[in-house]
C-alpha cells in the first residue's frame, strides 16, 4: 500500500474511533471567547449558552467546516432548505446569517468572525481551536498579560487621583473668599488710619489696629489654606512623592 493510503486509513481509524466523522477533527471547535458544541449543536460563550438554534446553528456549523474558505450561497441553500438557490432562498440565507451575526456580536462591515465575500458566499476568519472535552472558560479567552498599557496605567491613576480628590473638601473657594475680604478691609483700614492720624483720634487708631490684627490674622488663614490645598493635590497626585519612584 501506498504512503497516501497509510496516511488516509490512519485518518479514517481516527475519526472512527473518536465518534466524530466527517469535517471537525473534534467534538468542540473554539473561536474566541466562543466554543461548539458540534454533536448537540449548541454554542457556548465562556459558561453561558447562546440563544442560536435551528437554521442560524446549522449555518454557523457548515462555514466552520471550512475556517478561511469561501462557503458558496448555493452550497448554504441546499444544505439548509433542500433546494437549489433562488432569489426568497438568498434572501432568508442572508436573513439567517444575520441571525449568527448577532449572537457572536459581529459586524458585516469590520467582521470579525465572517466574512462576506459579494455575489460569492460567506468565509469565517477567526482562528478555530479544536477539542474532544469542553475546555474550561480560562482557555477558551486567555487573560490578559499581568503588565497593563501605559495608557491603561494614566487612566487608572487619573481615577485614582479623581477618585481621593473626591472625597475631600478642596478649599480654594474659601481661600478666594477670604483674600478678596482682606483686600476690602485693607483699603479701609488704610483710609481709617490716615483719616485717625489727621484728627489725632486716639480711639480712632485703637480701633484701626485691632481691625489691622484681624485682617493678618485672616491673612494667615488664608495662607494655612493654600498650603493645606497644595497638599491634597500632592497626596492625590501618584509618582510626586519620592516613595513612588521606587
Amino acid at each position: 500500500m501506498s504512503e497516501k493510503g497509510l496516511v488516509e486509513n490512519e485518518a479514517a481509524s481516527i475519526a472512527g474511533s473518536s465518534g466524530h466523522e466527517g469535517p471537525f477533527p473534534a467534538r468542540f471547535v473554539c473561536f474566541g471567547p466562543f466554543c461548539l458544541d458540534k454533536i448537540r449543536e449548541q454554542l457556548f460563550l465562556d459558561t453561558s449558552r447562546v440563544n442560536l438554534f435551528g437554521k442560524s446553528i446549522k449555518l454557523l456549523i457548515k462555514i466552520l467546516e471550512k475556517p478561511n474558505e469561501i462557503v458558496l450561497r448555493d452550497e448554504l441553500c441546499r444544505h439548509l432548505w433542500a433546494v437549489e438557490p433562488h432569489t426568497a432562498a438568498y434572501a432568508n440565507l442572508a436573513t439567517t446569517l444575520n441571525k449568527v451575526r448577532g449572537a457572536l456580536d459581529d459586524s458585516t462591515s469590520q467582521p470579525k468572525y465572517i466574512e462576506t465575500v459579494r455575489d460569492l458566499g460567506y468565509r469565517f476568519i477567526m482562528p478555530v481551536r479544536y477539542s474532544h472535552s469542553r475546555p474550561l472558560p480560562s482557555s477558551i479567552n486567555p487573560p490578559v498579560s499581568a503588565v497593563s498599557p501605559p495608557k491603561t496605567l494614566k487612566v487608572s491613576a487619573l481615577g485614582r487621583v479623581l477618585s481621593r480628590l473626591a472625597r475631600r473638601r478642596f478649599p480654594h473657594s474659601s481661600a478666594v473668599m477670604v483674600l478678596v475680604t482682606a483686600t476690602f478691609v485693607g483699603f479701609g483700614v488704610s483710609f481709617v488710619w490716615v483719616e485717625g492720624i489727621r484728627a489725632r483720634n486716639v480711639a480712632g487708631l485703637v480701633f484701626v489696629s485691632m481691625v489691622a490684627a484681624a485682617t493678618g490674622a485672616m491673612v494667615s488663614a488664608t495662607a494655612r489654606l493654600i498650603s493645606r490645598s497644595r497638599k491634597t493635590v500632592a497626596e492625590a497626585m501618584p509618582g510626586d512623592r519620592p516613595g513612588d519612584h521606587t
